[in-house]
């Protein structure tokens, strides 16, 4: 009985054994749970992109990856802009464009995340330009703005773009940044461009068509005294040499007698100027003492003589110089005997470094062209068509003097037209304008201007 209950012991545990054994070899063939997987990159397509308008958009995409570079799909992507203020973008990776700048857009699904770069600069595309006609009816000179307004295709605004101006004719008018300027008479378009877009105005330039001359038909209130500025000290003069000549009888002005003389005993000097031909006679007063004195004398007055245009030179054969005072008021220097100057020099002294050209820029008138011009039929033609005169001293002596004040304005309006006021420039091209045709076609010469 003893071994049989030790072998059924055995045979129990060899059968415990054999299941537990069993068991064993079932619980080792069932597969492991598969691996979690989590978005590990993200890519966003297009990974750049430039936007030319405000509120133009562009669609991005985002394709998230697991760790095992496998593409996953119904992740939950959240879409953001580093600046809302240059770019938006929706939950969907649609972005649009707000200002002008440059923003990162991202997009992150779980811990990972992938980002796209987005530069939005507005590209011109149309323009318009306020006002789009003007015209220009006082003096040259004056000023009119010009504004271009610049939209992208959206129909936004450009506020900093790059305009380039240009005139049509700048001898009509010339622009600056929208700044137009006349410069003549005639018609012209100043236009805008930027980029492909471009947009003009027309430009008329008419000084004349809203002129009106002084009510009592003067241009100027005067000329030689207008301003001392015409020619100046600092002007080259074409004096070229002084010589004494000796002592001579010459007919000379007598202010006692107030009649023409044969004085005795003047100092001559021939003079020289590098504007005209031959010798210019200077006879000077006995009054002056000494041939140094009278030297003096002349060198003073050759020198602003010298300054002058060759065509009011032409015929200055003498300038006598007198120390008496001009009793009846005839001036600083006059016409004398139709072929040079008489030079007052009580009077003359004080506008030497004023406007001692000036006045001979006038008598230069009287000497070398009232001879051949004061009844010319094309002179008279010019006086009767202006319909004005430059000043009241040559309305008032219209066959002696009106010349003499015109030839002055016609040069200060050809050849210095930068030293008077832009409103008396005006005035002697608006009021006179017949003159100075009539003198342009005489082709004087004006060396040295």
């Amino acid at each position: 009985m003893k071994n049989r209950r030790v072998r059924d012991i055995t045979v129990t545990a060899v059968f415990v054994g054999v299941l537990v054994a069993a068991c064993s070899g079932d619980a080792s063939t069932e597969p492991p749970p598969p691996p979690v997987v989590v978005p590990t990159t993200v890519t966003v397509s297009p990974p750049l992109a430039a936007l030319a308008a405000l509120g133009e958009t562009v669609q991005l995409t985002a394709m998230v990856n697991d760790q095992n570079g496998n593409a996953m799909t119904g992740v939950t992507v959240t879409w953001s802009s580093s600046k809302a203020s240059v770019v938006l973008v929706n939950a969907t990776g649609l972005v649009m464009a707000v200002d002008n700048g440059q923003a990162t857009i991202a997009a992150a699904a779980g811990t990972a995340s992938g980002t796209a770069a987005m530069t939005v600069e507005q590209v011109p595309a149309n323009m318009s330009v306020r006002p789009d006609t003007l015209g220009f009816f006082g003096a040259l000179g004056d000023t009119a703005t010009v504004v271009a307004t610049i939209l992208d295709a959206n129909g936004h605004e450009i506020e900093s773009a790059s305009v380039e101006w240009r005139s049509t004719d700048i001898a009509v008018v010339t622009v600056t940044d929208g700044l137009v300027t006349s410069v003549g008479n005639g018609a012209a378009e100043v236009s805008a461009t930027a980029g492909v877009a471009s947009a003009s105005a027309a430009v008329t330039v008419d000084e004349c068509l809203r002129y009106l001359p002084n009510e009592d038909g003067t241009v100027l209130p005067e000329t030689v005294w207008l301003t001392p500025s015409i020619i100046t000290a600092a002007d080259t003069s074409a004096l070229e040499s002084v010589s004494f000549a000796g002592r001579g009888t010459r007919q000379f002005w007598d202010e006692e007698a107030w009649q023409w003389v044969a004085l005795d005993s003047l100092w001559l000097f021939n003079v020289r100027f590098g504007q005209r031909d031959g010798v210019t006679e200077f006879q000077v007063h006995p009054q002056f003492d000494g041939l140094p004195a009278a030297r003096a004398q002349v060198e003073k007055y050759a020198l602003p003589a010298g300054r002058l245009p060759r065509a009011l030179v032409r015929d200055l054969n003498e300038v006598e110089i007198s120390v008496a005072e001009n009793r009846k008021g005839w001036g600083v220097v006059n016409a004398s005997r139709g072929h040079g100057f008489h030079v007052f020099t009580h009077h003359a002294e004080q506008y030497l470094a004023t406007h001692i050209e000036e006045i001979m820029l006038h008598e230069g008138g009287h000497v070398s062209l009232d001879h051949e011009h004061l009844s010319s039929t094309g002179w008279k033609s010019a006086q009767e068509k202006d319909g004005t005169f430059i000043t009241g001293f040559a309305r008032d002596h219209p066959d002696s003097e009106d010349l003499a004040e015109s030839i002055w304005a016609y040069f200060v309006a050809r050849y210095r037209p930068d030293r008077v006021t832009r409103e008396h420039l005006r005035a002697i091209r608006c009021g006179i304008p017949h003159r100075l045709a009539y003198f342009d076609s005489l082709d004087l010469e004006m060396w040295p201007f």
